[in-house]
């Protein structure tokens, strides 16, 4: 899932459940249907603690729809809690860009056909470019973001000096 706007990630920590949830839930804001770019936000993330899994958005002033949605599932194991972490796009955005990218491929798909059976033109390019700029813009957006919730996680369990993180 390298080249997709998807991510999956197993960490592990020694702090028990209940820390790992005290440290996550300090740094929720409530979800909110409607929020202003210039709310007075206290928090990072915006989500909400269910059981054993918790789901968060990070909050920014700035819009970017290819932000991810954090997933995560928390497992005891021993002495240690396994994070299952899953990132994805919004599924508003990812319908979105499935009817966009599908259209977009369709006028490939005819102006293809059309070069080939007359001679080719420019204009064929044009569908190619556009394909691969709407998957560059939501790739490169998510994966920009997704890195720095992976920090986030690093740094809020104290992952980096004491556990390991694998990427599946």
């Amino acid at each position: 899932m390298k080249y997709l706007p998807y991510e999956k990630y197993t960490f592990e920590t020694t702090l028990d459940k209940e820390e790992v949830f005290r440290r996550i839930s300090e740094n929720l804001e409530p979800e909110q249907t409607f929020r202003s770019l210039w709310s007075n936000k206290q928090k990072p993330y915006e989500g909400k603690i269910n059981g054993n899994t918790f789901r968060m958005k990070r909050l920014i002033r700035y819009r970017n729809s290819f932000l991810p949605v954090l997933i995560a599932t928390v497992e005891s194991r021993g002495e240690k809690n396994i994070l299952n972490v899953k990132m994805r796009l919004m599924h508003f955005v990812l319908g979105f860009m499935t009817f966009w990218m599908s259209g977009v491929l369709l006028g490939l798909i005819a102006f293809g056909a059309k070069s080939i059976m007359d001679e080719f033109t420019p204009v064929v390019l044009v569908p190619f470019g556009m394909l691969l700029f709407g998957y560059l813009l939501t790739t490169l957006a998510f994966k920009y973001e997704s890195k720095k919730y992976k920090y986030f996680i690093e740094e809020l369990l104290e992952l980096k000096e004491k556990t390991t993180y694998n990427k599946t």
